[in-house]
C-alpha cells in the first residue's frame, strides 16, 4: 500500500494517549472510533496496530468480516457488533443464573413444607417451563442435598 513503517499508523499515532485511556475497555473505544471518521476507514496493518495495542484479540479475529473493497477496515463497525454480541450474551447468562436461582428458591421452599423431591421436580419443570430432564439435570449441578 506504499505505508512504510513510520507512515503507516499517521493518522492513528497522534491519538495514542487516546488509545492508551481505551486498553482493555471496549466501550472506551468505541467512543473514541466514533468520533473519528478516521476508524471507519482503517489500513488492515493499523487497524491490527491498535487492536493489539488496546488488547482488543477479538477485533483481530473479525477483521475479515469488516474489510471494505478498498482493503480498509471499518473499526467503528467491527466494534459495535463485538459489544452487541457481548450485552447479548450477558444478559444471557444472567437469565440463566436468574433460572438456577429460582430452582434453589424453589426446592428450598418446597422442602421446608415437607413436599417429596418427585413433585418439587414436577412443580420446578412446570413452573418455569422445562422438561423434566432439564430439572434433574440443573438439581444434578447446583443443587446439593
Amino acid at each position: 500500500s506504499g505505508y512504510g513503517k513510520g507512515r503507516k499508523l499517521e493518522g492513528v499515532l497522534p491519538g495514542r494517549r487516546a488509545l492508551c485511556r481505551c486498553s482493555g475497555d471496549k466501550c472506551k473505544l468505541l467512543e473514541l472510533v466514533q468520533s473519528d471518521e478516521h476508524f471507519k476507514q482503517m489500513e488492515e496493518d493499523a487497524y491490527e496496530v491498535v487492536t493489539n495495542y488496546v488488547r482488543a484479540e477479538e477485533l483481530i479475529q473479525v477483521k475479515e468480516e469488516y474489510s471494505r473493497e478498498d482493503g480498509r477496515i471499518d473499526m467503528c463497525q467491527a466494534l459495535k457488533e463485538l459489544l452487541a454480541d457481548e450485552r447479548m450474551e450477558g444478559r444471557e447468562e444472567g437469565r440463566e443464573e436468574e433460572r438456577i436461582k429460582n430452582i434453589l428458591t424453589m426446592i428450598s421452599i418446597l422442602k421446608g413444607f415437607g413436599i417429596q423431591d418427585s413433585k418439587i421436580t414436577e412443580q420446578i419443570s412446570e413452573r418455569l417451563g422445562i422438561t423434566l430432564d432439564e430439572t434433574y439435570k440443573y438439581l444434578d449441578k447446583y443443587y446439593e442435598v
